[in-house]
């Protein structure tokens, strides 16, 4: 083989390592790409997802509301809520002072005074 068939076989096996670089990097583009769509795909039904939750937050939120004012309606006209609020600090730790109203005291410490009261 004299020089010049050697040089024309060199650029053609630089060529031909060339087109397979570039068709991998294709390939490796088209996976990435792939897998961006789904990832996108995903975090779209993620953001959905959270949406709803909130929305049913929202909605525990308001029927909790609407149950405390029931108890606090109920237990207005109860001496052993009313006591209970007062001694509340009896029942619970100092950081964990927070009846404000009726239904923040819980069955146990209104049994409780009960109890004391009968």
């Amino acid at each position: 083989m004299n020089r010049k068939e050697s040089s024309r076989k060199s650029k053609k096996d630089y060529k031909s390592a060339i087109n397979i670089l570039k068709n991998k990097r294709k390939k490796d583009l088209e996976a990435i790409d792939k897998e961006n769509k789904e990832l996108e795909k995903q975090i779209k039904n993620d953001r959905s997802n959270v949406r709803k939750i909130k929305t049913e937050i929202s909605n525990f939120k308001e029927n909790i509301e609407v149950l405390n004012s029931t108890i606090d309606k109920a237990a207005s006209e109860s001496q052993i809520y009313r006591l209970a609020m007062i001694f509340q600090w009896a029942f619970r730790d100092e950081g964990e002072l927070k009846a404000a109203r009726p239904s923040d005291i819980t069955r146990d410490e209104a049994d409780t005074v009960a109890m004391w009261w009968f």
